[in-house]
């Protein structure tokens, strides 16, 4: 398939999914109505309604395979029918780099006076403003900007930095304040010597021990939902949209949203030219 069209692909990608809706879909439907187990086995060859995890990697493989250019939807499929919803993360599936206006390709076009590939203090504007702004930029400190202060991950030249700003970043509103430095100082300080010691750092940043069972009965690991929970979750937009989202420079799609006092209704396009607006989508739960 590696030579066919894009309205191949889609086809292509039509028929998988509807071998995936038949079996997560019209296959546990029929098992409401609990006929015998003769023609339990005759309507459904995999025998419990079930994707079992053999012919899931099957076809994860197949789309892996087959289809090069797939969109961001249909790496999501992938990882749900090999198994990888639970490692789901930045790089995998839509959970993709985010794209940058302003980034290090665009600073580099624009300040590098001298074409050696680094950005100086010097090369930048004069304005009041200048070294504050590079500061900022400036994440590992070395006097200089370079490749490594805009990397995807901008905490990989010192990750515990990241680790422990979270810890003490208590409200999750991305600023460390005094009071919040403070309470983790107290809670860190059990022996209130006015002084953390290593070991105490330490043990603020290690994960607490599990509590004991008290029925002396072993654990036991947590059931993960089958990949038929996951697929379903996926069709019917639960797991993420179908859709891709707006590349740098697109319009944002338009919806409405009831207002807090739910009187009304608002538009995101009603704030068009009138002022700034910032989107934040996440969980807070």
């Amino acid at each position: 398939m590696g030579n066919r069209s894009w309205n191949d692909y889609r086809q292509f990608a039509a028929v998988i999914l509807w071998i995936l809706c038949m079996t997560t879909i019209a296959i546990p439907a029929q098992a409401q109505d609990d006929p015998p187990a003769s023609e339990q086995n005759a309507a459904n060859p995999v025998g419990d309604g079930e994707l079992t995890p053999e012919v899931a990697n099957k076809l994860a493989n197949l789309l892996d395979r087959d289809w090069d250019e797939r969109p961001e939807w249909a790496e999501m499929l992938v990882m749900v029918l090999k198994g990888q919803t639970m490692r789901m993360g930045p790089g995998t599936g839509w959970f993709r780099d985010a794209q940058k206006k302003y980034d290090w390709l665009w600073l580099l076009d624009r300040f590098d006076i001298n074409a050696d590939r680094v950005v100086q203090l010097a090369e930048l504007p004069a304005s009041p403003q200048r070294e504050f702004y590079f500061t900022r930029l400036d994440l590992n400190r070395d006097g200089e900007l370079t490749g490594i202060d805009f990397s995807r991950n901008s905490y990989s030249v010192n990750p515990f930095a990241k680790q422990t700003f979270t810890r003490l970043d208590t409200d999750s509103n991305g600023r460390l304040s005094q009071e919040e430095w403070q309470k983790f100082f107290s809670r860190s300080d059990r022996d209130e010597r006015g002084f953390l010691t290593p070991e105490d750092f330490q043990a603020a940043f290690s994960p607490a021990p599990p509590r004991p069972d008290p029925t002396n009965q072993p654990s036991r690991p947590p059931q993960m939902p089958p990949t038929t929970y996951w697929l379903n979750m996926l069709v019917n937009g639960e797991l993420g949209s179908l859709s891709n989202g707006p590349n740098v420079g697109d319009p944002a799609p338009d919806f409405k949203l009831t207002t807090y006092q739910g009187d009304s209704e608002v538009a995101l396009s009603s704030f068009k030219g009138t002022k700034p607006v910032v989107l934040i989508f996440g969980s807070f739960t």
